[in-house]
């Protein structure tokens, strides 16, 4: 990390890496995202513990918001990018984080998707657009299965949110669908796995 700050001495956020140890003990590397500071007001692609910034910064853009339970750092981050500090990455690891069945992030589901709903309401695109689209995809198809691959909803279910999608499609919201990333939070409603 000191290689990363002294060659960008202008950064004011340095993100790598992370491990994650289950509580199995099964390891897996996430890289994170290449360019987080893109998707960061839709998709929380950092890893919290691998993720350090300046002392300025945080005065600047103010402490955590306690209002949040699960999403604090997330909110965090999006006040830091709309504040346009500049981040940059590296390829080593910063962090090593393990899960455990019972940790907060690992057991979130519904608490999840209403904080989410919240953060992207308040700092997303489209004036809350992008996240009411989000809570009808979670809310009306996600829980019930017709996001699951292969999908194990209702036909009904199926039918209306491929029609959904479309109309998403037809208002120019691709992009922004296939940045949804609720699924896990619906997995961990339904009791299929918790991480």
């Amino acid at each position: 990390m000191r290689e990363t700050i002294a060659t960008h001495p202008d950064a004011a956020v340095v993100n790598g890496p992370c491990e994650r140890i289950f509580a199995d003990g099964q390891p897996w590397m996430n890289p994170g995202h290449d360019a987080p500071w893109d998707v960061i007001h839709v998709q929380n692609v950092i890893e919290q513990p691998s993720t350090f910034w300046r002392a300025e910064l945080h005065k600047k853009v103010g402490p955590l918001d306690e209002s949040y339970r699960l999403a604090f750092d997330w909110e965090h981050w999006c006040r830091m990018r709309a504040d346009g500090a500049k981040l940059v990455r590296t390829t080593h690891p910063l962090s090593r984080y393990h899960f455990s069945d019972d940790n907060k992030s690992g057991s979130a589901g519904n608490d999840f998707a209403d904080e989410a709903f919240k953060l992207i309401e308040r700092h997303g695109p489209g004036n809350g657009r992008v996240a009411r689209m989000f809570k009808k995809l979670y809310w009306s198809y996600d829980l019930h299965g017709a996001m699951d691959d292969p999908p194990t909803g209702p036909f009904l279910k199926r039918l209306q949110m491929k029609l959904f999608f479309a109309w998403c499609v037809l208002r120019g919201d691709a992009k922004w669908l296939r940045l949804y990333n609720w699924h896990f939070a619906s997995q961990q409603q339904r009791g299929i796995k918790w991480w």
